[in-house]
């Protein structure tokens, strides 16, 4: 009886190691659904018949991201995406919350139509289905090798979306902040450029002709990450190599939505979406440590929030007017215009339900956080503080002491007219 019992579990491991997926049993062949940038049907065929075979994910449907020829070989990126139907939702944007991604990789196309998986096939992160788990590798959580992705010396706002995107994106453990800088916000924002956090190869490319993402991957360290909302460039090519702090190119100004990322943001300003893959419940990049629970930065003694400054170089920063000569301090007054939105933000807001980030509700309190920005560093630079601040505190301090003195007078009266014989 115990054999049988036993051989009976083996044969459920078994076909739950090789049980083709729902929308699979139900007759769906994997195929090609969409493509962000229009293919042959030479090429769709080739991969049609290499999914229906060997589809890397299981899921049914995937979707063409990037496709470029080089001496007869066309490179190709992929998504797989789990969805009842071959119609991707209307606005459908692959670096999204709830985009349906479970799988993101790349593969050539040889001349007779063979297609090779490129070797980061064998680790790509995808599905938490069984079948998927087997070459998952461990997190790296980053390091302080690792470098902001934008110009050493120079500083980006930490985005009002703080962390997102955990589980999304068909990355499995990555997660993504948003770094946003703009012209006018001081000699000490970023310019509109992305640089490399490691060194690393690019994998993965996602091109609608709108804007760019890549993946890059160091076998070394193990570390992955993806920039998107990048401008089409020479070096963004499968394959392309790139060394810790090396240009990776232009960031996009302005609002955008299409199949590669999406933007909601003032013509003037701009924006990495930066995507790495955190060790537990942390992630290091130079001197700073993002808590994935808190969404918060730690970067030596201080906490850096949204709307706060982060200092590529090693450095970091709190966003105050000072920032552009190159101090970074907070004072009295930085507490007082930053409270208000931060109790908002971190206070009562934690005591609603679960519910998914207001994404309007953050672009208002942003704004709200910039104008009151501005009217400080209109007063500061127009109004003398101090002498204000002098007599408000001897007048609160004189009527301190005559009200002490009052106190005192009333207690004493009051004990000699109810002490017998006083």
């Amino acid at each position: 009886m115990k054999r049988h019992l036993a051989l009976s579990i083996l044969f459920l491991f078994a076909v739950a190691l090789f049980i083709p997926s729902q929308a699979q049993a139900q007759g769906e062949t994997p195929r090609v659904i969409y493509s962000t940038k229009p293919i042959s049907p030479d090429l769709q065929g080739d991969l049609d018949a290499w999914l229906a075979t060997d589809a890397p994910a299981p899921v049914p449907f995937y979707v063409v991201t990037y496709f470029k020829t080089v001496n007869g070989v066309t490179q190709v990126s992929l998504a797989g995406v789990d969805l009842p139907t071959d119609e991707l939702p209307e606005e459908w944007s692959m670096f999204e919350d709830g985009n349906n991604v479970v799988w993101m990789g790349s593969v050539t196309v040889q001349e007779d139509g063979t297609v090779i998986p490129f070797p980061s096939a064998s680790r790509e992160r995808g599905s938490s289905k069984l079948a998927m788990i087997v070459f998952v590798p461990p997190a790296t959580g980053g390091g302080s090798y690792v470098a902001f992705p934008f110009q050493s010396g120079k500083a980006m706002i930490y985005g009002p979306r703080a962390v997102h995107g955990i589980g999304d994106y068909g990355t499995s453990g990555m997660v993504a902040v948003d770094l946003v800088s703009g012209d006018g916000l001081g000699a000490g924002a970023a310019p509109p450029y992305a640089y490399a956090s490691d060194a690393g190869t690019i994998d993965y490319i996602c091109d609608d002709g709108t804007t760019v993402a890549v993946r890059t991957h160091n076998a070394s360290t193990g570390d992955d990450f993806i920039y998107a909302h990048l401008l089409d460039n020479a070096s963004l090519v499968m394959s392309g190599t790139f060394s810790r702090g090396q240009l990776l190119g232009s960031i996009k100004y302005g609002s955008f939505d299409d199949d590669c990322g999406w933007a909601d943001q003032r013509d003037t300003n701009y924006h990495i979406h930066w995507m790495f893959e955190p060790n537990g419940n942390t992630f290091q990049a130079e001197g700073c440590i993002l808590n994935i629970s808190t969404k918060k930065w730690t970067c030596g003694n201080d906490e850096i929030g949204t709307g706060e400054w982060l200092r590529g170089g090693g450095g970091f920063g709190f966003g105050d007017d000072e920032f552009a000569s190159g101090q970074a301090e907070r004072s009295f007054w930085s507490y007082l215009v930053f409270g208000f939105v931060n109790f908002v933000t971190d206070g009562w807001l934690k005591f609603l339900p679960d519910h998914q980030d207001f994404e309007f509700f953050y672009q208002v309190i942003s704004t709200i956080r910039l104008l009151m920005r501005i009217m400080y560093v209109l007063v500061r630079a127009n109004v003398n503080i101090k002498p204000i601040w002098d007599v408000t505190v001897y007048g609160i301090a004189v009527n301190a002491l005559f009200s002490l003195g009052w106190i005192i007078g009333v207690i004493t009266k009051t004990i000699k007219t109810n002490t017998p014989g006083a």
